[in-house]
């Protein structure tokens, strides 16, 4: 009887003792790798710059479990509660592991490969002229036609994956633009005929056999064309400075001035008027040739320069001659 009474009451103990065991396990949440995901800021960070590394979860307090970080197979820092870790991006492929141990004793890791990447952007105006000795890019003004270029360095284990093997995304003002494509490395955009609109051009790229991607973005500021007065020298010979101003000249001389359409796209047709001595001279012509008189004195010569087609592309420059 007493054995009866003894085993029940062992019987009690035990059941109550798991009862208490299985309370004391599932008050632990369980993580699963699902349920976490790792972060990095800033999101495409360059050779050399520093980066954090950051895990989010949604079911559980990774507070408290036991984190460690591993760089390479090289153990960086181990702690409880280490939910974050700063690395400095390498030249090459780095591999970077993250390992959990929960409050319950469950164990998982989770892996990301940091890949070299950079991009940038730059654009010139298509149809925009620029003379052979202008030395700078040629800018954009309402209603060119503008290329914008990617130059894109994205490295696969020690080698820069070609630009065939990458696709680019293009975005006009956040919205996306026809024409990217795989190895699509530039896009060519007609702007606007207001120089008073924001155009921002975007692209991501990505490798072909990875969801990795990279950005950038750039503004295309459109510029007023301008006109430049010129001292011709010979048929083809042309002077690089520019004469808007004050010029000196002998008398009883000619003098050859040529206009240069600086910006102005020169697939359309452009009006040259020539006004001298206030007496206009409207003509195709980029080229006059004044015949100065013996006697001294003053001549004011003003050319103005216009587009046929688009309205915003105008401008003028003036000159004082005295001989």
């Amino acid at each position: 009887m007493k054995t009866k009474i003894l085993t029940k009451f062992f019987k009690k103990i035990l059941l109550t003792f798991c009862a208490g065991f299985a309370l004391i396990s599932f008050g632990f949440a369980q993580i699963a790798p699902e349920d976490f995901k790792i972060n990095i800021t800033p999101k495409n960070p360059k050779t050399g710059e520093t980066y954090l590394l950051f895990l989010d979860e949604y079911n559980a307090d990774i507070n408290k479990a036991d984190i460690a970080w591993v760089l390479d197979n090289n153990l960086v820092k181990k702690g409880f509660g280490l939910t974050s870790q700063a690395f400095i991006m390498k030249e090459s492929v780095s591999q970077i592991d993250v390992f959990v141990t929960t409050p319950s004793g469950a164990k998982y890791n989770k892996r990301i490969k940091m890949i070299p990447k950079s991009i940038s952007l730059s654009y010139e105006g298509l149809n925009s002229y620029a003379p052979y000795w202008y030395e700078g890019k040629r800018l954009s003004t309402p209603g060119d036609r503008v290329r914008v270029h990617a130059f894109a360095s994205i490295i696969d284990g020690k080698d820069i994956i070609s630009d065939k093997d990458l696709y680019f995304t293009w975005e006009l003002n956040e919205e996306i633009i026809k024409g990217g494509g795989l190895g699509v490395n530039y896009i060519d955009i007609d702007m606007p005929d207001s120089a008073d609109n924001v155009n921002e051009v975007s692209v991501t790229v990505s490798p072909r056999l990875s969801s990795d991607s990279i950005s950038e973005k750039i503004s295309v500021k459109l510029v007023s064309p301008e006109v430049l007065i010129m001292r011709r020298s010979g048929e083809n010979t042309l002077y690089s400075n520019n004469l808007s101003g004050t010029l000196k000249a002998s008398q009883n001389s000619e003098l050859s001035l040529v206009g240069i359409p600086l910006f102005y796209n020169i697939l359309d047709k452009l009006n040259y008027n020539w006004v001298i001595n206030n007496k206009n001279n409207n003509t195709t012509s980029n080229i006059r040739t004044l015949k100065l008189p013996d006697a001294g004195g003053k001549a004011s010569v003003k050319l103005k320069i216009d587009n046929d087609k688009k309205l915003m592309q105008y401008g003028e420059s003036e000159l004082l001659i005295n001989f």
